[in-house]
């Protein structure tokens, strides 16, 4: 690799440490998070510091992020379609079904949290914008792995460990036949994520929305509407973002799949 280019990958690796870190990070934890010198975690702290993007605390010597990196976030928001299509969607559901609501996009390692909407219980449970959630182990992955190309679901599986294919494959074909995936406790124990696919104008399988909220709830009786909703919120961003073919149908996510006449969602929110 170039070593120019290695900088540049480099710097952005620290940046994005003490971006997505819970609260501010010294120079040590973000060495040991990248497996690097100290000295050179420091040089490329300090640049960014010059630069504006970070902020070093005088009292603690940590580090957070600085105004023009919230500058950037803030107009990249405004300029993202993503989040123009999906921000008064995310907001609806979250008042008809209580829960918290998460936005996700695709990314080579996993599904990134875009942005969360906390729900209206007096106890907060959700996932921090910025997570990087792995593909086999939330129902954001595996439902963006299920409608992804042939090729790109190949590349995301070579990401993944060899253990546990048969069990992926079989939540894949799951995903592709409902239009949404649970993962009740296992990225999170006690949490469940409710995942449906959202797509662009292409027909591309860009992100997801899911409902987050403790895997006991909702009871069982509530469930086949809280998926409907669900369902409705990522066809409706997915119309937001210029997606038509199979909507006359009436079918909740029409995926090629289910174009072809995939069988019915089953609605086992216990069994995803």
């Amino acid at each position: 690799m170039i070593e120019g280019v290695r900088s540049v990958m480099v710097a952005l690796d620290v940046l994005e440490a003490v971006a997505f870190a819970e609260s501010e990070i010294g120079v040590s934890e973000v060495a040991a998070r990248l497996r690097m010198a100290k000295g050179a975690i420091h040089r490329h702290l300090r640049t960014l510091t010059d630069r504006g993007y970070l902020v070093q605390n005088p009292a603690t010597a940590r580090y957070q992020i600085g105004v023009k990196f919230q500058l950037l976030g803030r107009v990249g928001a405004q300029e993202n379609g993503f989040f123009a299509a999906s921000e008064a969607v995310m907001t609806q559901l979250r008042d008809t079904v209580g829960e918290s609501v998460v936005l996700s996009a695709v990314e080579n390692h996993g599904v990134r949290v875009l942005a969360t909407l906390a729900g209206t219980a007096p106890v907060e449970i959700g996932v921090r914008a910025g997570s990087l959630l792995p593909f086999d182990r939330s129902a954001q992955g595996r439902v963006m792995m299920a409608f992804a190309s042939g090729k790109r679901r190949e590349a995301f599986k070579r990401t993944l460990p060899p253990t546990g294919r048969a069990a992926l494959e079989l939540d894949l074909v799951r995903a592709q036949r409902q239009g949404w995936l649970a993962s009740p406790g296992e990225f999170v124990r006690g949490i469940n994520s409710i995942a449906a696919p959202i797509f662009d104008a292409s027909d591309n399988c860009v992100g997801t929305i899911a409902t987050v909220g403790v895997f006991e709830i909702p009871p069982r009786g509530r469930a086949k509407s809280m998926i409907a909703q669900l369902q409705a919120a990522a066809n409706r961003i997915s119309v937001n973002l210029g997606r038509r073919a199979g909507f006359e149908r009436g079918d909740s996510v029409s995926s090629p799949r289910r174009a072809r006449g995939a069988a019915r969602p089953d609605n086992q929110v216990a069994s995803s």
